[in-house]
């Protein structure tokens, strides 16, 4: 897979290659679909976690339970942001992300038993959003930071680019939207559902993509932070 990736990676570079089109690459379209399929199950859960929380408190509390769940989901980042960037610089990006997303889709499988078991608690809530979180601070640098990996200098513009807007639109207007269609006119259960098969999906999507590992640096994690 490494040799594969060495020759796109060849190719898109070489003075004959004059495209700017970043979806010639396969590896490029490969890490395309993926991000656009887990911010999809990403958005769905910026939906579903606050109507799950709005069934089970109580209208003086609905509140600031939806805002703690924020924070929980949110405060990993702060502390962990850096970290993840030279985790992402010292391994190979692709399994970070296979690994991560396939434990985000687990949370998410959570969320389908507590709603399909109609649990009243809202507690668990706090710790998936945690672990959720965490995993954020890690696949954000692994996910950026490949796209430079795949693409020549031509292409690399259109690819940020092209990247970064499906990935907005589809984790903050495809996911939300079909989070709210699905709890609506389904059930919960089934915006969670959603969840982790668009998770899960976008794993074994990030898993088909070539990579090469990075260069040890020879230093340590900490002399890195």
């Amino acid at each position: 897979m490494a040799a594969a990736f060495r020759t796109e990676a060849a190719d898109s570079t070489s003075p004959s290659h004059e495209s700017r089109n970043p979806f010639l690459v396969p590896n490029y379209r490969r890490w395309w679909a993926a991000s656009v399929v887990s911010a999809a199950g990403g958005g769905i859960q910026m939906v579903t976690v606050p109507l799950f929380i709005t069934g089970r408190v109580s209208d003086d509390r609905r509140a600031i339970a939806i805002a703690a769940a924020l924070v929980c989901s949110a405060l990993p980042g702060v502390f962990l942001a850096l970290f993840g960037g030279v985790i992402a610089d010292r391994f190979e990006r692709r399994r970070i992300l296979v690994r991560t997303y396939t434990l985000v889709a687990a949370v998410s499988l959570c969320y389908v038993l507590l709603s399909a078991g109609d649990v009243g608690q809202v507690w668990p809530v706090f710790i998936l959003a945690g672990i959720v979180g965490s995993a954020a601070a890690f696949t954000q640098p692994a996910r950026q930071s490949m796209v430079p990996q795949m693409l020549g200098q031509s292409q690399l513009p259109n690819g940020i680019i092209l990247g970064t807007v499906a990935f907005m639109a589809s984790a903050h207007f495809l996911g939300p939207m079909a989070g709210g269609l699905l709890a609506d006119g389904i059930g919960l259960t089934s915006g969670f559902s959603a969840e982790v098969v668009l998770l899960a999906l976008g794993a074994v999507i990030y898993s088909r993509i070539a990579t090469d590992r990075p260069q040890p640096s020879g230093h340590s994690i900490r002399r890195d932070l």
